[in-house]
């Protein structure tokens, strides 16, 4: 299990589960991934580099961020965006949630 990268913790206190269940729930989630996703990283890269208005909505989009304009952040997420940051793994399932997440930061 360790090979995958996803290894059970010592104890399931952490996901409040016992050993048992944390490694029953880390096997299942290998196979639902290995039915789901590219077989190698390179199949997980953009089909095309990145346009120059590509890069011009990720320039203003990290300006907005770093000065705090939910306003402008708004506007340039898709009302179905889905995010999360990590460490936490909290997962924000709309424009609404990652809004909220953002100005409670």
């Amino acid at each position: 299990m360790r090979r995958a990268g996803l290894a059970g913790p010592p104890d399931g206190r952490g996901l409040d589960g016992s050993v048992a269940s944390v490694n029953s729930a880390l096997q299942r989630a290998r196979a639902t991934l290995r039915t789901r996703m590219p077989r190698g990283r390179s199949d997980w890269a953009p089909s095309a580099p990145p346009t120059d208005e590509d890069r011009r909505i990720l320039r203003r989009y990290m300006s907005a961020v770093e000065r705090g304009d939910l306003t402008e952040v708004a506007e340039l997420l898709a009302r179905d965006v889905r995010a999360t940051m990590p460490p936490y793994p909290e997962w924000f399932a709309d424009r609404d949630g990652v809004l909220a997440a953002l100005s409670a930061s």
